[in-house]
């Protein structure tokens, strides 16, 4: 998955809490009633716009010139005030009403609907058919992972595809999402020479005849954590064999035209270099900015090549980012609101900056000092050509919403929480970062669409886990997570209307699997898979978009 996995030691210890909380009925979630703050009435007018625009739709009425349903909406976001930073401002609190919003705002046929998976999380065969161990493989063996568990096995996609592929058209979806195992497909050999796999390549060949027999139009991720073992971000000869693997897979796999670089390189770099607590599991104070400048130095490259020797029209490449948006403490508090920003920067800046703005943000050169790399002015403008809008595209990771403070009004370290005044952000998911606060995306979406102005923003992640219980009676009838995609969807189909180019959206995941550090004790599939037998079962969510995307 990518963002879920952003859980530190502390989501291993609060397990048994979630399961204590689900069985003391705590956990209620859409259930619950919902609670209106006296904030929220700052929105009353423009949800009173909203819901007579999407009546008049469904009515029949023409709009007036200037309020097509999709064209760009000037108006201020009101987020310099509290009503416009409040949690629960649903400005379409029906649900009914929200799933007409959604289907208004993305009936365009060429929108992108999809769902999600990552090769090691799903295909297992971790020493089948010439693949060689990766970074996760010797992570995982060496029992890093919740309870001993690895990916060996996971849902054993690797011989259940088609099965898998199936349930991709029979959901509704047009679009899968899904990486390439670089050990599968181009492993080294001992003289570190890479090579190809026959095995493995004509796996993939496989895959993408079958999604183009459905016409299911695939997202293709290069690099989704697995690493060969041999090599590490920390060396700078990674970003030379980084280059030679896409250059083999965009020679190997024509039929692809939608194509990322890296998966949520804040993930894999911080994760991994600086808590120890995914592969390679170093630890360290600054050794993630190393990770993330080689990382950025080989989307740059990689991006180039494309461009120089690939690139057909319709042709798509770009990079994946998470970040889950966060809202002030204390929204009167202008400290707390260039806390915000602070960790904007310093989450997505990091990386979106450079791509789109050809350096990193002045503000964490100030912060992280020395220990930030710098760019070549050629390699700033390669960065910078990696934008370019004729086949750039953002692909967002989100997930929950938080806090921030600046502790002692210092806003260059906030302070990350997920309570105030006693109550949680939103509807705990995991307890040490997944709440449902969908306000957040519609933020989020804000946010990199008024810093970076992209053609075309694809939420390639979003969704949620099981809340502390994992049994198959609780897990499949998911109303929980139906609760999440609608109400998520819903704030995307607002951001549409205001202007913002959202072009698709891909849930995580297709089919419950093993969540990196986490193993198999969360569940985020739409699938249930029963991991004994590699059983699959369709879960309510599954069935609600599969209504919902027959409805548009």
């Amino acid at each position: 998955s990518g963002m879920q996995s952003v859980s530190t030691s502390r989501c291993l210890e609060m397990e048994e809490q979630d399961e204590v909380e689900a069985e003391d009925g705590l956990l209620t979630g859409d259930r619950q009633e919902r609670r209106w703050s006296p904030r929220v009435f700052g929105a009353c007018l423009l949800a009173v716009t909203t819901f007579l625009l999407v009546l008049g739709d469904s009515l029949g009425f023409r709009r007036p010139p200037g309020l097509a349903s999709k064209a760009p909406v000037t108006t201020k976001h009101a987020n310099a005030t509290a009503a416009g930073w409040a949690i629960s401002r649903d400005l379409l609190p029906d649900d009914h009403q929200k799933e007409e919003l959604i289907k208004r705002a993305f009936s365009d046929p060429g929108f992108m609907w999809g769902c999600a998976t990552s090769a090691y999380q799903v295909e297992g065969a971790w020493n089948k058919d010439g693949r060689k161990p990766s970074i996760w493989d010797h992570f995982t063996h060496d029992g890093r992972a919740y309870k001993g568990s690895s990916g060996d096995d996971a849902c054993d996609y690797y011989h259940r595809y088609e099965e898998d592929l199936a349930r991709i058209s029979e959901y509704g979806f047009n679009t899968y999402r899904f990486s390439i195992s670089w050990t599968r497909v181009f492993p080294l050999d001992e003289d570190g020479n890479m090579y190809m796999n026959e095995k493995g390549v004509q796996f993939y060949k496989n895959v993408l005849r079958i999604l183009a027999d459905r016409g299911i139009t695939p997202i293709v991720t290069m690099f989704h954590w697995d690493l060969p073992a041999e090599l590490d971000w920390l060396d700078e000869e990674v970003v030379d064999y980084f280059l030679r693997y896409a250059e083999f897979l965009l020679a190997t796999f024509p039929e692809v035209n939608w194509w990322s670089t890296f998966n949520e390189p804040w993930t894999f770099c911080t994760m991994g270099y600086a808590l120890g607590l995914h592969a390679p599991g170093k630890q360290s104070q600054y050794l993630q900015y190393k990770c993330g400048h080689n990382v950025l130095r080989a989307h740059a490259r990689a991006v180039e090549l494309f461009r120089r020797k690939f690139y057909r029209p319709g042709m798509k490449i770009g990079l994946v980012l998470n970040y889950d948006f966060p809202f002030p403490k204390d929204p009167e508090n202008p400290h707390d609101l260039d806390a915000v920003q602070v960790d904007a920067i310093k989450g997505v800046g990091w990386f979106a900056d450079p791509i789109y703005k050809g350096d990193y943000p002045e503000l964490l050169k100030e912060i992280i000092g020395e220990h930030l790399p710098r760019f070549t002015e050629e390699e700033k403008k390669l960065l910078l050509q990696a934008s370019n809008r004729e086949y750039n595209y953002y692909g967002l990771n989100t997930y929950s919403g938080r806090y921030v403070e600046a502790v002692h009004n210092h806003s260059w370290s906030p302070k990350q929480s997920f309570w105030k005044d006693d109550e949680p952000i939103g509807f705990p998911f995991i307890h040490a970062w997944l709440y449902k606060v969908p306000q957040e995306i519609l933020l989020h979406l804000r946010w990199v669409n008024d810093r970076y102005h992209p053609p075309g923003i694809i939420i390639t992640e979003n969704g949620c886990s099981d809340p502390g219980n994992t049994e198959y009676e609780y897990t499949v009838d998911d109303w929980h997570r139906v609760g999440f995609f609608r109400d998520y969807l819903a704030k995307v189909a607002e951001a549409v209307y205001e202007g913002i180019p959202v072009i698709g959206y891909t849930a995580w995941a297709l089919i419950d699997n093993f969540e990196w550090a986490d193993g198999y004790q969360r569940r985020f599939g739409i699938t249930y898979n029963d991991f004994g037998r590699q059983k699959r079962t369709p879960k309510k969510s599954a069935k609600w978009f599969q209504k919902l995307l027959t409805s548009i």
